[in-house]
């Protein structure tokens, strides 16, 4: 986290925070003197046999005041932890998670990635117009 914190590129931080989430949903990450927690929760449906993972971020309450939305994954796993199948789902579910919380969570605690958020959605629109 610190190498991609270092380089200052967004999109290492997002690769590094999910990285982390496919290894272990259930973690504490410490950025900027500030402590998230990310917790993993497995729901079974006893009716059809099919079973969901949660993934979501618990953020402290000074910085979830102000926002309007919750950051969270639900994804499948019935075909078991060691198939194929479920690692996608994971993967996929780990990499949209991280990219809520770096675009949208820690902006709030890190000017340096405001700063980086605002030129990359600035770039886009400027794409579009052209």
């Amino acid at each position: 986290m610190e190498m991609a914190k270092k380089s200052g590129r967004v999109e290492e931080i997002v690769l590094t925070i999910a990285d982390r989430l496919v290894h272990n949903g259930n973690s504490i990450m410490h950025y900027n003197n500030h402590k998230f927690y990310f917790q993993e929760v497995e729901y079974a449906n006893p009716m059809d046999f099919s079973s969901m993972t949660m993934i979501s971020l618990i953020m402290p309450e000074y910085i979830s005041r102000g926002m309007d939305f919750r950051c969270g994954v639900t994804y499948d796993n019935t075909y078991g932890k060691n198939s194929k199948t479920t690692y996608l789902n994971r993967s996929k579910a780990c990499m949209e998670l991280a990219k809520q919380f770096v675009y949208k969570v820690l902006p709030k605690v890190d000017f340096e990635i405001k700063k980086e958020v605002n030129n990359m959605e600035i770039e886009e629109i400027l794409e579009v117009l052209e």
